[in-house]
């Protein structure tokens, strides 16, 4: 018996097993419900078994929400509750992920990487680290552990994937064994036999089995056939069922002329590029252009990553639609997922989508290039200037109240265009205004996506973007493992060689790769990274700090300032730029590994009804950003908000460029703070 797989019918193998292309289990070319109940009843036993391990395991990693912390501090320590942890879990993890693992090493080995793949990575990654984190926490330095004095570990999370990844399996297995048995009936009805051709003109009835064997000459007679009863049927009740499932039952089969093969052949190859992306579509810039365009953002973008995004939306979407509105607030949604300076990494993905690897460097330099230098030569020049106050930064802040107002006014006419997706924009709203905590807005996102899921199948959604990924599914790989590999290997190799130098870059390494929510958040990180060794001062920490919310551009760039500031090799330019390098490698890393899997992820109907529930969700979370922190750290009396409405009306009615707002505003907000 011949296995085939559903999704790519020209892998054909003699035994079950995954595809090599995509990782699904190939199934028969006749179907065979004994096959599909076996496979789905080992699935079921491995959901099952999962399930039982993951539900205590995800209790354990939420006993820090329990009121008083009860479980870890009056029934077990946090050290012991690591280790029965890891003794639940490892069943769930390593026997119910099995499958998953031996598909993720074939996808690595044939060189067509997939879900799997990235399923394979991600549970491989955190479990090992975790098993290690319990097994020997003493391995760890003191940066790792929480309160109770434990390395914190992420058990529950791969047990989590694991177990959603097989009640996805089984509910796939289930489909198919009731449409195999569907298909099984159907065949009753299938023809018997054939008409072949002779070499003498005659025609010859022959069993099916054997007409396959012959090939073509038997096709063409039978083609013959359903055309006469087409024609027949025609004639009667203008439609043809029988000569539809002949049709139908001859494909099935692979009973078709060679030519229409080729063609097939050539097609597929046609449409998908040698490295599986799916698209060869030429890109149209260059590193110059995207180069001038992220340097002007550079110089002009303040107020913080929200800001950040609407200075992104009127420059590469408004005014030079590099992107659509959807494109622009899928890469968004994507980078709101990832952990590491949004805006930045949003850069480099429009960068990478408009000019390839060039552009995407193009874009972090010149968005980079200036807040670093100005930090720079702050560190060099005094820590004792205070410009955190200056009317001039009041009216920074000002501009980008309106720059953010007026990309929250495009987003939500273009992403929110029914009912139903204005509900998940304002609920996200809400939400995030109740509780401003970074991981709340992923959660937030998550829903948005859940939500698109299941109420926005049905509504007509604008077709997928043939967007254009410059980087290969193997190279994106590459990056997520090399992104992996030294998150792990930096802390010990900072233990093991003890030099300064591979201290202070997994410091910096660390701060960008472990924090979501944007440039505030990372500053917690980075004041035990430097502070607590006694690398910078505390009154410097918070001087340098306050100078970065005068300067434009991302607020990671505070990096360079604490690097040139550093009381350790390097230090000056050197450690400006050894630090700004180690804290946004990861972030770069993480953008270049998942945007070719995104592009590949947005071609499937489901998905794209999931991200336009994601998409209207990102809308309610700028929504909420606009009000707080935005509205609220900037307008504080009846002046500022005259001036924030003529800058809005400036930017929508009059479309003035958003550096002469910016600049406009610097002044006026010099203006009233001297005068008034």
């Amino acid at each position: 018996m011949q296995y085939i797989c559903p999704m790519h019918p020209e892998v054909v193998r003699d035994v079950v097993g995954p595809c090599p292309i995509c990782g699904m289990v190939l199934e028969p070319a006749m179907p065979s419900i004994a096959q599909r109940t076996s496979e789905l009843d080992d699935m079921t036993r491995r959901f099952w078994a999962s399930l039982a391990c993951t539900l205590p395991v995800l209790i354990a990693g939420m006993s820090e929400m329990v009121p008083g912390d009860w479980i870890v501090e009056d029934v077990v320590s946090a050290n012991t509750l690591n280790v029965i942890v890891l003794i639940v879990a490892t069943p769930a993890i390593v026997w119910g992920g099995w499958p998953c693992f031996v598909r993720a090493v074939e996808s690595v080995r044939n060189g067509s990487l997939n879900m799997f793949t990235l399923i394979g990575l991600g549970v491989s990654v955190s479990y090992p680290y975790s098993f290690v984190a319990s097994a020997a926490p003493a391995l760890f330095p003191d940066a790792f552990r929480g309160e109770g004095g434990a390395v914190g570990e992420c058990f529950e999370v791969a047990a989590a994937i694991v177990t959603l990844v097989l009640l996805g399996q089984v509910f796939e297995l289930r489909a198919r064994s009731r449409t195999d048995a569907v298909v099984t009936q159907l065949l009753e009805f299938a023809p018997r036999t054939a008409l072949r051709f002779e070499p003498d003109g005659t025609e010859r009835e022959i069993q099916l089995d054997e007409a396959q064997k012959v090939g073509f000459d038997a096709l063409l007679s039978q083609i013959s056939r359903m055309v006469a009863d087409a024609q027949r049927s025609h004639r009667r009740s203008r439609s043809s069922p029988i000569s539809t499932f002949r049709l139908s039952f001859i494909r099935a089969h692979d009973v078709r002329p060679v030519a229409m093969h080729e063609s097939m052949n050539e097609t597929a190859h046609a449409t998908t590029s040698e490295d599986g992306s799916g698209n060869d579509a030429p890109l149209t810039g260059s590193f110059g252009e995207v180069f001038r365009v992220a340097l002007v953002l550079g110089l002009t973008s303040f107020g913080g990553p929200i800001a950040h995004l609407g200075y992104f939306h009127r420059e590469y979407v408004a005014r030079r639609a590099w992107l659509s509105e959807h494109a622009y607030a899928d890469l968004v949604a994507l980078c709101q997922f990832l952990p590491g300076p949004a805006s930045s990494q949003l850069g480099l993905a429009i960068g990478m989508r408009r000019a390839g690897w060039g552009g995407a460097l193009a874009a972090w330099i010149g968005f980079t290039l200036p807040s670093a230098i100005l930090l720079t030569a702050f560190a060099f020049v005094s820590a004792d200037i205070d410009i955190a106050n200056a009317g001039w930064i009041h009216g920074l802040r000002l501009a980008a109240v309106a720059v953010v107002a007026t990309a929250v006014w495009s987003m939500w006419r273009s992403l929110t265009p029914d009912l139903a997706r204005k509900s998940i924009a304002v609920v996200a709203a809400a939400a995030v205004l109740v509780a401003q905590t970074a991981s709340l807005q992923v959660l937030v996102i998550l829903a948005g996506a859940i939500a698109g899921w299941l109420l926005l199948r049905s509504i007509p959604l604008p077709p997928p973007e043939q967007t254009s990924s410059p980087v290969s599914r193997r190279a994106g790989a590459i990056a997520l493992m090399l992104f992996a590999a030294l998150l792990l290997a930096l802390p010990l190799a900072s233990l093991v060689t003890n030099h300064e130098a591979v201290a202070v870059f997994d410091a910096f390494y660390r701060a960008g790769a472990l924090v979501f929510g944007g440039g505030h958040v990372v500053l917690p990180l980075l004041h035990e990274a430097v502070v607590d060794p006694g690398w910078v001062s505390d009154e410097a920490f918070l001087t340098g700090y306050g100078a970065t919310q005068a300067v434009p551009g991302p607020l990671f760039t505070f990096a360079a300032y604490l690097g040139a500031s550093l009381g350790v090799a390097p230090s000056g330019v050197a450690g400006a730029a050894f630090a700004l390098f180690a804290i946004f490698l990861p972030a770069s890393l993480l953008v270049v590994g998942v945007l070719p899997f995104w592009d590949a992820l947005g071609r499937s109907a489901r998905f794209r009804a999931a991200l336009a529930g994601t998409n209207a969700a990102v809308t309610g979370l700028l929504i909420a950003a606009l009000y707080n922190p935005v509205w609220t750290s900037a307008v504080s009396d009846l002046i500022d908000v005259v001036l924030v409405l003529v800058a809005f009306l400036a930017l929508v009615v009059r479309n003035v460029a958003p550096w002469i707002v910016v600049a406009s505003l610097a002044v006026a907000g010099e203006a009233v703070h001297y005068f008034l």
